[in-house]
């Protein structure tokens, strides 16, 4: 794994007791993974939302790109 992002409404600063956790993924070129576009995982009690960005349409791009916070980068440059 290459970057790990925060997205969606606990960053905007919506969420509410019943908000999931929209968790972003950025992986290695060429990292094996299952042909899953989406996996739903539990945080806690709390439901994550999980997606693969180079896996996600465009929009959804942008709106992970527009507001986030890194949870975790392997790199400098995706810490921005």
């Amino acid at each position: 794994m290459t970057c790990c992002r925060l997205y969606g409404s606990h960053v905007k600063g919506y969420a509410d007791e019943g908000s999931d956790v929209d968790v972003c993924l950025i992986l290695h070129e060429g990292a094996e993974r299952a042909p899953i576009y989406r996996r739903v995982l539990t945080v806690g009690e709390r439901l994550a939302d999980l997606v693969i960005f180079g896996e996600t349409p465009r929009y959804l791009r942008g709106t992970i790109l527009e507001a986030h916070t890194v949870l975790y980068a392997d790199d400098l440059d995706y810490r921005l």
